[in-house]
């Protein structure tokens, strides 16, 4: 994905991450609260099976849909 592409996602990324700010749930792992940048990342990672960075150019619009979603739904 090219430097810019990369962008758009992140700022996406940091949008949804503001939305979701303290309305994750609490957890034993993360007593002091969750990072939702890094939750977003890894609902990604997770449903990509790599990085947002390692993928083409022409998924960026599926990868902004999906940072919708994780947005309004985020468990």
């Amino acid at each position: 994905m090219n430097d810019q592409n990369k962008r758009v996602i992140r700022e996406a990324i940091d949008e949804a991450a503001e939305h979701l700010k303290g309305k994750l749930p609490q957890t034993k792992k993360h007593p002091s609260g969750r990072n939702p940048h890094a939750h977003i990342a890894q609902v990604l990672k997770s449903l990509l099976g790599r990085s947002y960075t390692e993928c083409d150019d022409d998924t960026v619009s599926g990868l902004l849909r999906l940072i919708e979603q994780i947005k309004e739904s985020p468990f």
